[in-house]
């Protein structure tokens, strides 16, 4: 998904992080799937035992885990923010192992 669900855990309030201010023209907690949103995908997550979701615009790398789901966010190709270098995130799938790594241009 191109949102991250959270950033901390699944039922926090849409407010910005010190590390993880919103834009000056934007909502708080603009980073983030708002609240009344993201806990219905949550519990459908849940239900359908999904373990990790893969996201992006926040532009940074960033992992956070809440009750099993694990919400991945991964820096920009094009134009990162913060100290995080541009590059792309490598998935693995088998039937018994899901594993990612960042790759730094």
């Amino acid at each position: 998904m191109h949102h991250p669900l959270f950033l901390n855990n699944a039922q926090e309030p849409d407010v910005d992080f010190d590390w993880a201010p919103s834009p000056s023209n934007q909502r708080s907690g603009y980073w983030t799937v708002p609240i009344e949103r993201r806990l219905p995908v949550v519990n459908l997550l849940r239900e359908a035992n999904v373990k990790t979701v893969f996201a992006g615009h926040w532009h940074r790398n960033h992992q956070a885990s809440d009750n099993g789901l694990d919400v991945v966010v991964t820096s920009a190709l094009g134009l990162p923010l913060g100290d995080d270098p541009s590059g792309y995130r490598v998935v693995n799938v088998s039937e018994q192992l899901l594993s990612h790594r960042f790759q730094a241009l």
